[in-house]
C-alpha cells in the first residue's frame, strides 16, 4: 500500500511548526538557505527571532514559522487570479 500523501505540499512553516526540539543555526541556515554567516548576521541586528542556551544560539520551530508566515508575501498576479 503506497503512503498517503497530502493534496497540497507542507510549507516550510507548516513544517517548522510541526517540529519539537529547537533548530541551530545550522539547521535554520539548511531550512531557509542561506549561509550560517547570514543567519548570525540576523541574529545580531535582532531581524529574526532567536534564544540562548549559554553561548549557543537556537530557535524555536512554532516562532520561525510565525516569523515566516508574517513575511510572507503574494505576488501581484496570484492576488488577481484567486480573485
Amino acid at each position: 500500500m503506497a503512503p498517503v500523501t497530502p493534496a497540497t505540499p507542507l510549507s516550510l512553516a507548516d513544517r517548522l511548526r510541526s517540529s519539537d526540539s529547537a533548530l541551530s543555526v545550522f539547521e535554520l541556515s539548511k531550512l531557509l538557505n542561506v549561509t550560517t554567516l547570514t543567519i548570525h548576521r540576523w541574529v545580531k541586528a535582532k531581524r529574526v527571532p532567536f534564544f540562548r542556551l549559554g553561548r549557543t544560539i537556537r530557535f524555536c520551530p512554532a516562532t520561525i514559522s510565525r516569523w515566516l508566515q508574517a513575511r510572507e508575501t503574494v505576488p501581484a498576479w496570484f492576488r488577481e487570479a484567486a480573485a
